[in-house]
């Protein structure tokens, strides 16, 4: 009987001694234990383990009104865009490279090769604005809108040498929402623009930059761009940068590829390229007439800045010639590197986009009286433009400045 006792006072003082090492050793780790439901303390739920705190923004709503302004703003715009820009699909068929002699000897094989871009709606019968090469060679054209329904759509005319394009969709529908085109003469340097497009087939993108030149190659048998450091990339081409109005201000053509041709850069470099406004709008408008327009050119390049010059009629503002073509129709009129253009016709030029303008919409063959200051002294000029070469428009190497 006595030993039976010891037996079970030794096994108590075991298991207190357990107890009381656990206890020690729970401590250092805190978290529900074995004590803790003796206490009739309730286990913590998954909830309480698991939730963040309840923390506040670093700045309360309200504090900065005019950022909170203008980020409901940008999203306003957005919403009113959108749903007049589309993804563009197309398949064409190319031949393909050959693999072996047989397949050279037989013209190679033909292959299906799949295209996409975008593009702006610009009437409620669902005509779309987008690149040339972005439909090229297309034997079917699906257009997406921005609620994701797919139309098919037919070419209704190209001008390669601005590469733009006319698409229509094949639709019943009078009501499309269209963009307007804003007068790309107003757009100044620092503007803010949106690119909306289909960049890699993530259709309904809107990326945020501002305009960084205007008048990018100022030279009358080239087409002029917009630049801009929106970002735009493969499948943004044809989609529109538009201001603050949602106007289109250019569509959206490529981006820079530097200028060594063997090593070109194709990722984003922040400077993208648009054609004007103003030239996509005159392209279009020719295009839905089933016109040809011609652009005509003198073979001249100008200094992009206005400059002021002195002659015996006072003082005058003008564009000055840099360079002049070999055999064109500006060095058969007489006209020299460093004579400043005052007047074409007889209206004022003020500003270089505006005398190239004013050359290509020139009539070909007629002559035109131009007046330069040459060396302080008025001099007028009678230039014959002729139709502007028909060419795939180059990307240009920017002058470095």
């Amino acid at each position: 009987m006595g030993s039976q006792i010891r037996r079970i006072i030794l096994v108590l003082v075991i298991f207190l001694l357990v107890g009381w090492i656990y206890k020690g050793w729970r401590q250092s780790r805190p978290g529900y234990d074995l004590f803790d439901a003796l206490k009739g303390t309730p286990p913590p739920t998954e909830e309480t383990i698991t939730a963040l705190p309840d923390t506040k923004p670093a700045l309360p709503k309200g504090e900065l009104p005019g950022l909170e302004m203008l980020n409901a703003e940008y999203s306003k715009l957005a919403a009113a865009v959108l749903p007049s820009v589309v993804s563009i699909n197309t398949e064409s068929v190319v031949a393909a490279r050959p693999r072996n002699i047989i397949e050279a000897l037989q013209g190679g094989a033909m292959v299906r090769q799949k295209g996409l871009g975008s593009g702006s709606i610009i009437t409620k019968e669902g005509h779309v604005v987008t690149n040339y090469h972005v439909v090229a060679g297309a034997r079917q054209i699906e257009v997406t809108t921005n609620d994701h329904t797919t139309f098919p759509a037919e070419l209704v005319g190209v001008d390669p040498s601005v590469d733009l394009a006319v698409i229509r969709i094949l639709s019943n529908r009078k009501d499309f929402p269209a963009l307007s085109f804003a007068d790309s003469n107003e757009v100044k340097v620092g503007q803010i623009v949106f690119a909306v497009g289909n960049p890699l087939g993530f259709s309904g993108t809107v990326s945020q930059g501002i305009i960084s030149a205007t008048q990018r190659w100022t030279q009358d048998s080239a087409m002029e761009f917009l630049q801009t450091d929106a970002n735009i990339i493969p499948g943004n081409s044809g989609g529109p940068l538009v201001n603050l109005r949602g106007e289109i201000v250019g569509v959206n053509e490529s981006i820079f590829t530097g200028s060594n041709p063997t090593q070109p850069q194709q990722h984003w470099q922040g400077i993208g390229l648009a054609i004007p406004a103003d030239d996509a709008k005159e392209s279009v408008d020719a295009m839905l007439q089933k016109r040809t327009r011609t652009d005509c050119f003198l073979g001249l390049v100008v200094d992009p800045n206005v400059v002021t010059v002195k002659s015996q009629q006072g003082n005058s503002l003008g564009v000055m010639v840099t360079n002049i073509g070999q055999g064109s129709p500006a060095q058969g009129a007489g006209l020299q590197p460093g004579d400043v253009v005052t007047l074409y016709g007889d209206r004022r030029v003020e500003s270089a986009n505006q005398l190239l303008r004013f050359i290509r919409r020139s009539k070909p063959g007629q002559p035109v009286e131009m007046t330069v200051v040459r060396a302080g002294k008025l001099v007028k000029l009678s230039v014959v433009p002729q139709p502007r070469p028909q060419q795939q428009p180059q990307v240009p190497q920017f002058p470095q400045r």
